[in-house]
């Protein structure tokens, strides 16, 4: 794996970030059909001011794997935004799109689209509790990988 990445600040509270990674990957004897490559490209733009953080970041995805039926390229544009109600609680949102396009037409393309919407609750420096809900809509040429999808996931993490 090579992996090149730059950051930057720029002016007005905004930081750009911008990654390319290679990968040359042996799925080893169980895995043949991953072997192959992949590249990897992307460019983070992230805005803090205050109590809101703001990020808009854009992937891109190909790879070339020796069983084409897993060999995709993928466009991603998100956005995600935070907001700091306090020192305690947090309120978080993103929309995510991506299209995929598989090599074998067979497997033909996906599009995807996620909301999310969640709050979190800090307890000291380790500990935090979270709700989040996301609703997904994939639109897929495949009718076995077309789906909507609610979800709703809470948790409590803890960090040492």
């Amino acid at each position: 794996m090579l992996l090149l990445q730059a950051t930057r600040p720029l002016p007005d509270d905004w930081r750009v970030r911008v990654r390319y990674r290679f990968s040359d990957i042996d799925g080893l004897d169980g895995f043949d059909g991953l072997d192959g490559t992949r590249h990897e490209l992307g460019i983070r733009g992230l805005w803090r001011r205050g109590s809101w953080d703001v990020t808009v970041d854009y992937r891109f995805d190909q790879t070339d794997y020796a069983d084409e039926a897993l060999s995709f390229d993928r466009h991603q544009l998100s956005v995600d935004t935070q907001y700091e109600l306090d020192a305690n609680w947090t309120l978080q949102a993103s929309l995510a799109h991506d299209r995929s396009s598989y090599d074998l037409t067979a497997n033909g393309s996906e599009d995807r689209t996620e909301i999310a919407l969640a709050v979190n609750r800090d307890f000291g420096s380790r500990w935090r509790a979270f709700v989040r809900y996301a609703y997904a809509d994939n639109q897929a040429d495949l009718p076995e990988f077309d789906y909507e999808r609610n979800r709703i996931s809470a948790g409590v993490e803890a960090t040492w």
